[in-house]
């Protein structure tokens, strides 16, 4: 693979530069790298993306969860100290339960005396026959079940995206090879053509979704989850699809005629870098903002142009 190539999905997918992957590429000569090489660094980028992503994901879980535990403890000590009003108002946590267990239980049992019951006295076997204390008890079960449902759908969602950004990594990695060798018409700045790539390729594939066959090959997939299909209902494979995507975004270098003295009126073509403001139609609804984009009439620059000026505000 080309250096440049590699270089410009790393920038796409993980927001590298050449500086943060050098250590990588330290044994690579010229401007070509290994394929070989190529599939481990991807892969060791992304085993750091994936860890990072799970470290986030369990700490906003686990912050979730201590807040829980928190309002339900506040609910409790409020409720203890509507029962037992001696309590005094600064205790909390532990210091609260001992006071009620070593001073408001005994001083609440012997101010009952006669037909009232002595506190000190009841049994776990009494607790279990209690209606209010059986139903805070199917509550509590309750809860229990609901955290580890909780749990597992997030630790579930965690892999299906883990999964989906690693397809969507191998999809891009692709995609900009099937680009580059169309030889389309780019800034020559690296950087601005980084962006028109991503912008114009990496940002749409964003938009579909793909899983893998048996044979290692990507397969673009519907709303529905079901294998795209055509207009015709045929199926559309991943070369077609991206091929799709790059007729439609971006212009190609053609073998220009040679200029004679009689072509001097030649229209002037517009240059590679050259940049140009959106002066169509400003789109009032996603449809329109589509249709612009997907219009043949549309060039390069000015798919650009309205992807920066609108692209934000029709975005899913």
């Amino acid at each position: 693979m080309k250096k440049s190539l590699f270089l410009t999905g790393v920038k796409a997918l993980y927001n590298k530069v050449e500086a943060d992957v050098a250590d990588h590429l330290k044994t690579v000569e010229g401007d070509d790298i290994d394929d070989t090489l190529v599939v481990e660094i991807y892969k060791t980028l992304d085993a750091e993306k994936v860890t990072s992503l799970k470290a986030d994901n369990t700490k906003r879980f686990n912050d979730g969860v201590g807040k829980g535990q928190k309002d339900t403890a506040k609910k409790f000590e409020k409720k203890l100290r509507e029962v037992f009003p001696d309590v005094d108002e600064a205790l909390e946590g532990d210091e609260l339960l001992n006071h009620v267990e070593t001073v408001s239980v005994p001083a609440l049992s012997a101010k009952g005396g006669g037909d009232k019951p002595d506190l000190t006295k009841v049994t776990e076997e009494d607790l279990l026959k209690i209606p209010v204390f059986i139903n805070k008890q199917r509550d509590f079960t309750k809860q229990l079940k609901d955290k580890d449902k909780e749990k597992d759908d997030a630790i579930k969602a965690e892999q299906e995206k883990q999964t989906s950004t690693q397809i969507l990594s191998e999809a891009s990695v692709k995609a900009l090879a099937l680009l580059d060798g169309k030889n389309p018409i780019l800034p020559k700045d690296a950087t601005k053509a980084t962006v028109m790539k991503n912008k114009l390729l990496v940002e749409e594939l964003k938009g579909h979704k793909f899983m893998k066959g048996t044979d290692g090959t990507l397969i673009p997939l519907d709303a529905e989850g079901k294998q795209l299909n055509d207009a015709n209902g045929n199926p559309v494979d991943f070369n077609s699809l991206v091929d799709g995507i790059i007729n439609t975004n971006f212009e190609f270098n053609k073998v220009e005629e040679r200029k004679t003295p009689g072509n001097k009126n030649q229209q002037h073509q517009q240059q590679p870098g050259e940049k140009k403001e959106w002066t169509g139609k400003v789109p009032a609804n996603k449809k329109e903002y589509l249709e612009l984009l997907m219009d043949p009439d549309t060039d390069t620059d000015q798919r650009v142009a309205l992807k920066e000026t609108h692209g934000e505000q029709f975005r899913d």
